[in-house]
Order: structure tokens, then C-alpha cells, then sequence
């Protein structure tokens, strides 16, 4: 027969048991594992108010400067050769470009290479013939209207490779700061109009970013062709047109 068996707390015994849950209550509310810390955002951090726009500057101008390569491709049978028939023809190149009034400052070698050259027959190892050298001088020319004799000139004298014509202008950083002008004034006409039909007024400038290439002077297409009359009897037609140099800019302004 099982026994009933009845416990009796006194009023201290109660006291004592309710205090000590309190305390674990608080030792556990208390360890590492159990923090809570309340999460809040800057209110300091503020994200700039405006209105950014594009805006576009093109300058067009007439080339004032002729640029091209004009040198030599020779085969001989040995390099001291090869050396001595480049010397030579280059410096009858040279002359040439001297007689049409282009400078020395103007004339830079613009590549030397010595080549062994080799006939490949299927089947066979290959064969050396020789060697081949290739170079030839880097010339500006500043007085455009005789680019055609010049290259006439230098063709008489000898040189077999001629190429690499371009237009262009002396001072093409000028042309540049020019576009960038009308650029910043474009941009700054299309926020003109966005806060008059928003209804805001126009603050100053936050931020401006300029995108351009690494050739921003471009020739204009189509153009008609010119004849250089340096010589009466100059063959070479050259094209000149004209020359196109443009700057884009994103400006922010400020909202008042």
C-alpha cells in the first residue's frame, strides 16, 4: 500500500525559494550567449539631392599639319649589305623631304628592323636567302598645300613603302579646351530647362565627370578631295577635309 506523503512550507522556506529563482533568472539573463543590443541607423548620412544632365561640345576645324611614313623594304644577301643600301636610300629620302623645306625636327626614324629571310619547301628544312631590312622615317608635314609633292619627292628618291597619312592640327590641346567649353555650357542650358519645367531652382555644380577617347580629333567623312599642287607634275591627290574634335561631360547640380 503506498504511502501519501504531504510536504508543508513555512513562510520562510517560500522567501527563500522565490529568491533564488530571481537569481538564476538574472545570472542567465546575464551570460555572453544571451545579449541582445538593439540595432539603430546614422541619421548623420545623407544621399545628395539633384539633378544630373549630359551635355556635348564639338569643335570643327581645318587640319593645318599632314603626318605620314615614307621608308624602304631591301633583300641582300648579307646584313653589312642590307645596312649599306638602307644607309643610303634613307639618306636620299632625307634630301628629298630637306628640298621640300621639311625640317630635320620634323624627320624621325620611325622603325629599323634586320630580318634573315627563308624559302619554305614542303618536306625540306628551311633554306636562308638573305636578309630583308625595313624602316623608314616618321614626316610632319606643316605646310599642307605641298604634302602631295613631298610625297612625290621622297617617292622619286627611293622609298617603296609610303603610308600612315594623316590630318591633323599643331595644337590640338587648344581645340580640346574648346569643346570642353561648349560641352559644360550644353549641360548647363538642359538643367537650365529641367528646373524651369520642374519648377525648382538650379543650385551649383555637385559633380562633373568628362568622357572622351584617347583620339578625340577625328577627320570629317565625305569631304571633298584636294589636289596638292607643290609641283606641276604632283600625281598625288590627298584628302584633307576637315577635323572633328568632341567632349562629353555628365554635370550634377544642386536642387534649391
Amino acid at each position: 500500500m503506498n504511502a501519501k506523503r504531504t510536504i508543508f512550507f513555512t513562510g520562510g522556506a517560500v522567501v527563500v525559494a522565490i529568491m533564488a529563482l530571481l537569481v538564476a533568472l538574472i545570472v542567465l539573463a546575464n551570460k555572453p550567449g544571451n545579449t541582445v543590443q538593439a540595432q539603430t541607423t546614422p541619421t548623420n548620412y545623407s544621399v545628395p539631392t539633384g539633378v544630373t544632365v549630359s551635355g556635348q561640345g564639338s569643335v570643327i576645324v581645318t587640319p593645318d599639319v599632314v603626318r605620314f611614313n615614307a621608308g624602304i623594304i631591301i633583300q641582300t644577301n648579307t646584313v653589312v649589305e642590307a645596312q649599306q643600301q638602307a644607309a643610303q636610300k634613307m639618306d636620299a629620302i632625307k634630301k628629298a623631304l630637306n628640298g621640300q623645306g621639311v625640317k630635320d625636327e620634323d624627320i624621325k626614324t620611325a622603325n629599323f628592323d634586320i630580318n634573315p629571310e627563308y624559302i619554305y619547301d614542303q618536306g625540306k628544312t628551311p633554306r636562308q636567302t638573305g636578309y630583308s631590312i625595313r624602316t623608314s622615317y616618321a614626316v610632319t608635314v606643316r605646310e599642307i598645300n605641298k604634302a602631295g609633292a613631298i610625297i612625290d619627292a621622297v617617292a622619286g628618291a627611293g622609298a617603296n613603302q609610303i603610308g600612315g597619312v594623316q590630318f591633323g592640327r599643331e595644337k590640338e590641346v587648344d581645340l580640346i579646351n574648346q569643346a570642353r567649353v561648349a560641352a559644360m555650357a550644353d549641360a548647363k542650358n538642359k538643367a537650365t530647362q529641367l528646373a524651369s519645367a520642374g519648377g525648382f531652382t538650379l543650385g551649383t555644380v555637385i559633380s562633373v565627370n568628362e568622357y572622351s577617347n584617347n583620339s578625340p580629333v577625328e577627320p570629317i567623312r565625305n569631304a571633298a578631295p584636294v589636289a596638292f599642287a607643290g609641283a606641276a607634275d604632283a600625281s598625288t591627290v590627298l584628302q584633307n577635309g576637315q577635323l572633328k574634335v568632341t567632349v562629353q561631360v555628365s554635370v550634377m547640380y544642386g536642387i534649391k
